[in-house]
């Protein structure tokens, strides 16, 4: 074999002759090749054995109907929900497989019926119902099956149109938050400007065979890899910093001016106030607990209903938490839309990449295989915006809610 990619090297290149020299060494790199490939499978094995023994839940949330809480108070249950345990050694966390727990949260509609859940391992339920219970003494949490258990791909039955999003700037700029809209003030209900209202009042707007899925998959945020470096680790606060360092033109080290070629007058940067406030905004964002998230969403309709509208309605959902100035959110990895129909010979394509997305969001796998998905890194305020219970000022008919009562939370739950 080696003398025939030495003899094909004398005719149609170097290339081949390289290739005989390293089936020459064969015996030198390829053990230490192989091993390596051996160690990282087991650890792929441990990892998809740990998530394997977690139970999943999916607990639906029905909200009182003379509920009026601010976000403030979502954004102090999820502080509560902040875990960093599993990955305490090295050990744990690649020899044993182990990681952070992993959640859902998720908005539904089923043919204009809204509702809200949230999807967890069964260890995790109890502190998921304490931390929500202690925010909203009123609200009724339940077990329930997995609605998605109800739409089982069928090209020929349904029309599927769905996608990832990423954020258009890096993760420490934040998108349009609760308080940029007011919400951390106590105002009348009539008054109040929720972007949450508008996500229910579309999506309750749906008809008969017609589905809209969102979820925001979240694990406590630890570290994440420097871009363009394969080992060196950073907290997202180190990014906030060198961003903040940028627009003042400091030493990283020192926190100083950097010279201009003056090196008696320097007076530092002038910021304008917009400069000012992309600061401000991008310390009161990363002063606060981070989760890595992946945000998906799918768009389900049965042929004999069909409604181009529900597309621009699922991507309008996010539209109202995208900043002109600071951070926001863009489709990506999702159906792949193609101009001619040779592109994609009898819909094979795009028929793989539907059940690809259905079967990604039933698992709600992003953070692990089978579909891992480089995360992006949203605060407790910036989830607390985009998942919370809207008030009395979301009147619409079909957003089911209960009745209030004054029975405080069962006394049994795990702390």
């Amino acid at each position: 074999m080696e003398g025939l990619f030495t003899l094909l090297g004398t005719y149609f290149g170097d290339a081949f002759g390289y290739l005989g020299v390293l089936l020459r060494y064969f015996y030198i790199w390829g053990p230490f090749v192989f091993g390596i490939a051996t160690i990282v499978m087991f650890f792929r094995l441990r990892r998809a054995a740990f998530l394997a023994s977690k139970k999943p839940v999916l607990l639906e949330i029905k909200i009182p109907k003379d509920h009026d809480r601010t976000p403030l108070a979502m954004e102090v249950a999820f502080n509560g929900l902040f875990h960093t345990y599993g990955e305490t050694t090295w050990i744990d966390k690649t020899v044993k497989g182990q990681t952070r727990p992993v959640s859902s949260l998720e908005i539904v509609s089923v043919e204009g019926d809204v509702r809200f859940y949230i999807w967890c391992w069964e260890e995790t339920k109890g502190q998921v119902k304490s931390n929500m219970y202690s925010q909203y003494p009123t609200l009724e949490i339940q077990e329930v099956e997995d609605y998605t258990h109800l739409v089982r791909f069928d090209e020929k039955k349904y029309d599927v149109w769905g996608c990832e999003f990423k954020l258009t700037k890096p993760d420490p700029y934040p998108i349009k938050t609760y308080i940029d809209y007011g919400l951390d003030k106590v105002t009348d209900e009539e008054y109040k400007t929720d972007p949450i209202t508008p996500i229910i009042e579309t999506w309750s707007s749906l008809g008969k065979g017609q589905y809209m899925w969102y979820q925001i998959i979240v694990q406590a945020h630890k570290k994440k890899l420097v871009k363009g470096s394969l080992f060196k680790q950073e907290k997202w606060t180190d990014e906030t910093q060198r961003i903040i360092n940028d627009l003042m033109f400091r030493d990283p080290k020192t926190k100083k001016p950097l010279r201009n070629g003056d090196e008696q007058f320097n007076l530092g940067p002038q910021l304008t106030e917009e400069e000012k406030t992309i600061i401000a905004a991008l310390q009161r964002n990363t002063d606060k607990p981070g989760f890595d998230c992946g945000m998906r969403a799918l768009y389900i309709n049965e042929k004999e209903h069909p409604d181009p509208a529900g597309i621009g309605i699922l991507l309008g959902a996010v539209r109202h938490f995208n900043s002109a100035n600071l951070n926001g959110f863009a489709p990506v990895r999702g159906m792949i839309p193609f101009d001619w129909p040779w592109q994609d010979f009898r819909n094979i394509r795009q028929n793989r990449a539907m059940r690809r997305l259905i079967d990604a969001y039933k698992r709600r796998s992003y953070h692990h295989p089978p579909y891992k998905r480089p995360p992006f890194i949203l605060s407790t305020e910036e989830l607390a915006t985009m998942y919370h219970f809207p008030g009395k000022v979301a009147g619409t008919p079909t957003f089911g809610r209960i009745d209030a009562t004054k029975a405080e939370p069962p006394a049994n739950l795990p702390i």
